[in-house]
């Protein structure tokens, strides 16, 4: 309670006194003719005014403890209208960390030996019911195009990595620094007759926006290979290098159920935005099969940013994604891309996979991923290449330990005629890895 309240509230009781002394006063002189007469009279009377004077007093301190108990509840609401007008209300907080070790098997002796990792901290502020602001940073341990695998060995690439660097391990971040802004900017939602029309400016990244599917789409929970999160058919804007990229993003649900998605974006570095970007669409569409949910997405890709010279065409890119929850638990996807001019080392890619949660009864939570992924070289971009095509299988085993707030994945990855052969001694690579995930 303030001073001012204070000495307010101490006015108002000294108030209240005075006027319980006037009455007994008052008393007393009524009471003068009763000495005379009668002194047991008077003794009774001025009983009955002490009795009258503690009922008062009592009376007195129930109003001033009423007093300071509806000041305190009204400050404390305006505590909480200050405190929501600077922003405090509204934020919420999440993170992760990821821990990657990855090793080279039969490599001798070229066998390495990686360990990296980053911490992820999203911070999410609620401006008004419809308009959000996000900044989402992360330090990380990797460097551009090292020590990532396999940019990292002296004997070559995979055809996975060679165009964005990341290839083998999918959490290589596309943003590089002890910490760095990953992602900022604001969302805004506005109703349109029966839609809602969806709308991000900021720093984005295209990748967590278009081809996605529910089982090969996560690098930190789910396969750890690039080839299965991202198509390396695809020229994404983001990649290893660390580029900033600016970006507009729409998106609109409609039909009975909301079972259609229209999403779309315009991306580019910073600087002559309009100049040279790329611009994304994609039509999605979510349903169930034998009661289970069903996923399909079709994308395109005009890019004008990765073309090599000013005179070369437009390249027109395209992906395609499907993903259906077979049973309770197990999960399939497949992914396809492909892309029209000769400027990305990778012509075309297919992956397909599956997810089996709660094969052991003793471990309800575990699951287990197998996938494998067909990627067709370009050979007007990669010439003389010895083999134009490279296959990649991976297993991989999640351990949910702490109630999932500690995730081990130990996972196998084979990789068959790795960069086509370009570089490379041995027609094979072998990796074995280990990755540590906490969600918080």
């Amino acid at each position: 309670v303030t001073e001012e309240a204070q000495g307010g509230l101490a006015a108002m009781h000294r108030q209240l006194t005075t006027v319980c002394l006037a009455l007994l006063a008052a008393g007393l002189v009524f009471a003068t003719p009763a000495i005379a007469g009668d002194e047991n009279a008077l003794q009774e009377e001025v009983t009955k005014l002490r009795q009258q004077v503690e009922a008062l007093s009592a009376q007195q301190q129930t109003q001033l403890e009423q007093e300071i108990d509806t000041y305190l509840d009204d400050h404390s609401a305006w505590q909480a209208a200050a405190a929501k007008e600077t922003g405090v209300e509204g934020v919420s907080i999440t993170g992760r960390f990821t821990a990657v070790s990855q090793n080279t098997v039969g490599l001798d002796p070229s066998n390495r030996s990686i360990i990296a990792g980053d911490v992820d901290l999203d911070f999410w502020m609620q401006v008004t019911e419809n308009l959000g602001l996000f900044i989402y940073l992360q330090g990380s341990s990797y460097r551009p195009y090292e020590p990532n695998f396999p940019a990292s060995l002296p004997t070559g690439v995979t055809l996975g990595g060679r165009y964005d660097g990341i290839g083998v391990d999918g959490t290589v971040p596309v943003r590089m620094g002890q910490i760095t802004i990953r992602e900022a900017g604001i969302q805004w939602s506005t109703p349109t007759g029966s839609v809602v029309q969806n709308f991000e400016i900021g720093t984005l990244d295209p990748r967590l926006r278009f081809g996605q599917t529910a089982f090969g789409d996560d690098e930190n929970t789910q396969f750890i290979n690039n080839n299965f999160d991202d198509s390396p058919a695809i020229s994404w804007l983001s990649d290893a290098t660390g580029r900033i990229v600016y970006a507009f993003h729409h998106w609109v649900s409609f039909g009975g159920e909301k079972q259609f998605t229209l999403n779309w974006g315009y991306f580019n570095t910073p600087g002559r935005w309009w100049d040279r970007g790329q611009f994304m669409a994609q039509f999605s569409w979510k349903g169930e099969v034998s009661g289970r949910e069903m996923n399909a997405r079709v994308m395109v890709l005009y890019d004008r940013f990765f073309a090599n010279t000013p005179t070369d065409d437009d390249d027109l890119q395209y992906g395609i994604t499907w993903d259906w929850l077979v049973t309770d638990a197990i999960g399939l996807f497949a992914r396809f891309a492909g892309n029209s001019a000769d400027v990305n080392p990778v012509e075309m890619d297919l992956s397909i996979g599956a997810q089996w949660t709660g094969f052991m009864a003793s471990r309800a939570d575990d699951a287990i991923g197998l996938a494998f992924g067909y990627i067709k070289a370009n050979k007007n971009v990669l010439v003389g290449i010895p083999e134009d095509t490279e296959m990649t299988f991976e297993l991989y085993w999640k351990l949910m330990l702490e109630d999932g707030k500690l995730q081990v994945t130990p996972h196998i990855m084979y990789v068959m005629d790795p960069g086509g052969g370009i570089g490379w001694i041995d027609d094979s690579l072998v990796i074995l890895g280990l990755r540590i995930y906490v969600p918080f």
